[in-house]
């Protein structure tokens, strides 16, 4: 078991957890094509936490997943599907006390829309709990 950080504060549920380690993550699911936009879900990845020496509350994952446009799609939608959507995300969550995180996340989607870009999106969200 880890000890409690030096820090001034309180501490907050992400902290109760102290476990470091890495973990894998999966999903997967299927329906008739009558009834989704999207007939398969794939996704999965790998995460962690406290696996950086000196860091043991910080926490990061990768992931990715891919949805198989239903075949029946048109029945229920006028948007113009080019097939398959794939993304990807990456975050990494720095504990800065037992309060405050900073997360910062990229994600990237290939578009299953015609006519819409790739979206990259860059992220960064400071996390204050009370």
């Amino acid at each position: 078991m880890v000890s409690s950080p030096v820090h001034s504060g309180v501490r907050t549920a992400d902290f109760d957890f102290n476990e470091r380690g890495l973990g894998v993550f999966g999903r997967f699911g299927i329906v008739p094509e009558d009834r989704n936009p999207f007939s398969i879900a794939l996704s999965g990845g790998i995460g962690g936490r406290g696996v950086i020496p000196g860091r043991p509350y910080d926490r990061f994952g990768i992931g990715g997943f891919w949805l198989k446009e239903s075949g029946d799609f048109d029945s229920f939608s006028t948007l113009d599907l080019i097939g398959s959507e794939t993304g990807l995300e990456a975050f990494y969550n720095a504990a800065l006390t037992p309060s405050v995180q900073l997360s910062g996340n990229l994600q990237y989607i290939d578009s299953v829309i015609s006519g819409v870009d790739d979206p990259l999106v860059l992220g960064l969200r400071l996390s204050m709990q009370f």
